[in-house]
């Protein structure tokens, strides 16, 4: 499969998705995070053991288990042209703005958050979610990708990106691997109602996290003006 899957023999399950929902059901009816997920697979871990007789070995540290992905199974080119011709040494920022489903967060799509940005800074944007605004510095994952933008290929775009924007959910999940959240250049910016529904929470990554329960159009504006200013 090209998705991140996880297989064990009753559940099979994209990782940042199925498998967390699962959890939450059974247990503590919280968010997908990272410690979590540990869970699960421990969970899952000792189950398989009772119906197998097999020990299965888990670390008990859930660091070890925050992914990477093999980037080379994908198709890269149209981010390596885009970073080569287009975005130069300008510094990207990424926003992972499609619709939450498990109601994390009331931000929507930023329209009018990413046209003020795009008029107050000269920084590369880059919206997974294709919006009626046009901007010369404004760029739209669907055309990078032919409207065709798989969850990799944008984990991989997010690579280059010092600033990523997002609601724990699709696309921002998929960028939140070990080697970004590692990255002390970057900067992640969570917009959720709990901290705690943000996917690193409470692991010691050495990126700069920032969780915001605001939705307001002027004060996210304000927010993320803040972040872009840190890195200009």
């Amino acid at each position: 499969s090209r998705r991140r899957h996880t297989r064990y023999i009753s559940v099979t399950g994209v990782q940042t998705c199925a498998l967390p929902i699962y959890y939450s059901v059974m247990t503590e009816k919280e968010h997908s995070t990272y410690i979590r997920q540990h869970k699960i697979y421990k969970w899952q871990a000792k189950f398989l053991e009772d119906v197998s007789g097999i020990k299965i070995n888990v670390s008990d540290d859930p660091m070890d288990y925050v992914p990477n992905i093999n980037f080379e199974n994908f198709n890269i080119t149209p981010v390596d042209d885009f970073i080569q011709n287009v975005v130069k040494e300008k510094s990207i920022v990424l926003l992972c703005n499609n619709e939450v489903l498990s109601k994390q967060s009331d931000v929507g799509d930023m329209e009018s958050v990413i046209s003020a940005l795009c008029d107050k800074y000269d920084c590369i944007f880059v919206s997974t979610k294709r919006l009626n605004l046009r901007k010369p510095n404004l760029y739209y994952t669907n055309d990078l990708f032919n409207d065709a933008p798989g969850l990799n290929e944008i984990g991989y775009l997010s690579k280059f990106a010092r600033i990523i924007i997002g609601k724990n959910s699709g696309a921002y999940c998929f960028v939140q691997t070990k080697d970004n959240l590692n990255d002390p250049n970057k900067t992640f910016l969570c917009l959720g109602h709990k901290k705690s529904d943000n996917l690193p929470d409470g692991l010691p990554f050495k990126s700069n996290i920032i969780h915001s329960d605001k939705s307001d159009d002027s004060e996210l504006i304000t927010l993320i003006s803040n972040l872009i200013e840190d890195i200009l």
